[in-house]
Parts: C-alpha cells; structure tokens; sequence
C-alpha cells in the first residue's frame, strides 16, 4: 500500500504572512539563447507547438506536424531572406539568421492573429476535413472571408499609422 506524501507547503494557508530564515545574493549572469541557424529555424517548425499560445492550439499544432510540409519549409525561410526579412550572417562556422529592422517594424503592425502559430495549422485542417468530405467546403470559405474581412478592416483602421519603407525601395 503506497503512503500519500504530504507537500511541504500543505501546512500553509493562502495570505499567511512566512518570515524568511535567509537570504543570498549569488553574482550570475544571463545568456541569450542561441540565434537560430536555417537548421534550429526547420527544427523549431516542426515543434512550433511549443509556441502555441494555448493547450487547445498546442494539440493543434501537433496533429499537422508544426509550421508548412517537409517541401515547404526551406523555400519559405530561402523566400524571407530574399526578400530581406531574414538576414543571414556568417559567424563561426554558421550561418545564423537574424530578422531584420523591417521585419520587426512590420510585426508590430500586422494584427496579432496573422502571427498566431497556430492559425494557419487550423486553416489546414480544415481543409483537410473538406478533402475527406467531413465538411462542406463553403462553411470554410465563408468563414474565411470573414476572417479576411475582419484583418483588412483592422488594417483600415491603421492606414497612415504605418510608416515602413520596403528594402531596396527609396525612402
């Protein structure tokens, strides 16, 4: 017969004042997480779950296997680049990816649901019902034209509020 272990903080009540028996200071410092190279960039969007904003999203995300298809994945990095959203900077012997001036000006625009992880998976699985016949397919397309209805009233609403200048154009 297995003994129920009682917790070491059972024997206290919400609100009770605990004075504390010692303190230390210990010099440490932080560091920053490594920047991604193009190969922890593909890892991190196969487990994109572990950025889902909820429990529901995480499960999601998990039943597509993260972000794009294995066929996908690499030209949408190559395309970021190219376009100046990803900067590719040689350090070492890697290549790490850094995002660009632009590309966090532009992220602080754009509404919050285009950056959600796990909108475009949802978008996918829908699609997928639809493929196996679970779903008619006008339900999804109505629901996203509403969707895109609600994002470009959004961005209406922020017309001369953004000041971007695309790279490569002039100022």
């Amino acid at each position: 017969m297995s003994q129920v272990r009682s917790s070491p903080l059972s024997g206290y009540t919400v609100g009770q004042v605990i004075r504390a028996a010692g303190a230390r200071v210990e010099a440490k410092v932080t560091q920053p997480p490594d920047r991604y190279t193009q190969d922890t960039l593909l890892d991190d969007m196969v487990s994109a779950y572990k950025f889902a904003r909820t429990p529901q999203d995480r499960e999601v995300l998990k039943q597509v296997d993260g972000l794009g298809t294995s066929r996908t994945r690499v030209p949408m990095i190559e395309s970021l680049i190219a376009r100046g959203l990803l900067q590719s900077v040689k350090k070492g012997k890697k290549h790490e990816l850094r995002s660009s001036d632009f590309a966090r000006h532009v992220i602080t625009l754009v509404p919050e649901t285009l950056t959600d992880v796990a909108m475009t998976a949802k978008w996918e699985i829908a699609f997928g019902l639809i493929e196996e016949g679970k779903v008619d397919w006008r339900r999804v397309v109505d629901h996203n034209y509403q969707f895109v209805d609600q994002v470009v009233a959004q961005a209406k609403q922020q017309v001369g509020n953004c000041k971007a200048v695309v790279p490569g154009t002039k100022k």
